[in-house]
């Protein structure tokens, strides 16, 4: 039978093709017990022979319908003993008896009394007295309503943000030396003002922009200094992670210039270097110096941009 024709309760079967293993199980929709092992997210006895043989090796089948629901245990116990799929050499059960799992079974060394007493001592040694344990979902339900409603502590935030966060170098652009190495992005934005994201896309090189499917600025400089991750076992001797790949050449110096006399009001070292000027473009400036054209969404045409832009004219040096 077709297991999508097997949405109804009842006793099922797999059969390994390769050694003739079998495994009896119940479930009140057949079908959806049969994608539930198709999956191979469980982590039992017979789920690793799934993974180690491979799905397709094995055959499905619907031994058994029971519409009484009450009457699946007595059936999957009757068909366990009729294949003894709970023996090594026939099937992949684990459980001998249905009503009583632990019957009849060989305990896991960590069940026995020697293995109780050693995970006590190892609790107690390493201070985690639930280790090997776990929550039951009344507990857990429990456990979630106590703290629903309840604001986190500030000693718990800072925890969980220093325990995902990287020690972020910031290095000055002229001398290329390290000024500080802070905790964290959020730590910066705490004490400059400036954006995590911004930090953010500064470490990884530039910033990807979803609207032209392209990155911008690639380089590590924002708000005039140069921003790298560095590692947590390096930030105490201050190594970035990129230590050594400053190339100066790829910081193109930009001059400002007056448009009536002409002459330069100022030298940017690169054009993410420039502040201090509301309400301009960098990505425009950029574009102004190397005379790039630009997209113009209105006429649907592209345009060469003019040396000006924002009252200055705009030129790499």
């Amino acid at each position: 039978m077709n297991p999508v024709d097997c949405k109804f309760s009842g006793i099922y079967k797999f059969t390994n093709k390769l050694n003739g293993k079998v495994y009896i199980g119940q479930a009140i929709n057949m079908y959806k017990r049969f994608l539930q092992h198709r999956r191979l997210k469980d982590d039992f006895n017979f789920a690793r022979a799934l993974k180690k043989y491979g799905v397709d090796n094995f055959s499905f089948e619907a031994i058994e319908r029971v519409d009484d629901i009450e009457q699946l245990d007595a059936k999957e116990q009757y068909w366990l003993d009729y294949y003894q799929s709970y023996t090594k050499d026939k099937g992949y059960n684990t459980v001998i008896f249905v009503n009583s799992p632990t019957k009849g079974r060989k305990r896991e060394p960590w069940e026995t009394a020697n293995g109780l007493a050693a995970l006590k001592k190892q609790r107690e040694e390493i201070g985690h007295p639930w280790l090997g344990r776990s929550h039951s979902e009344a507990a857990k339900k429990k456990l979630s309503d106590d703290r629903k409603g309840k604001p986190v502590s500030e000693q718990t935030l800072l925890a969980k943000i220093a325990a995902k966060s990287k020690p972020v170098a910031q290095i000055d652009l002229k001398t290329g030396k390290i000024i500080k190495v802070w905790s964290s992005g959020s730590e910066i934005k705490r004490q400059l003002g400036i954006p995590e994201s911004a930090i953010g896309y500064a470490c990884k090189g530039g910033y990807y922009s979803p609207s032209r499917q392209r990155w911008f600025c690639r380089n590590n400089i924002c708000k005039g200094f140069e921003w790298q991750h560095v590692s947590k076992e390096g930030a105490s001797a201050i190594v970035p992670i990129n230590a050594g790949k400053h190339i100066e050449t790829q910081k193109k110096p930009v001059c400002q210039i007056d448009i009536d006399t002409g002459k330069v009001i100022q030298v940017w070292p690169c054009v993410s270097s420039i502040h201090g000027l509301p309400g301009l473009s960098k990505e425009a400036i950029r574009r102004t110096c190397a005379n790039k054209p630009k997209w113009c969404a209105v006429n649907k045409k592209f345009y060469t941009p003019k040396s000006t832009y924002g009252g200055f004219r705009w030129q790499y040096a």
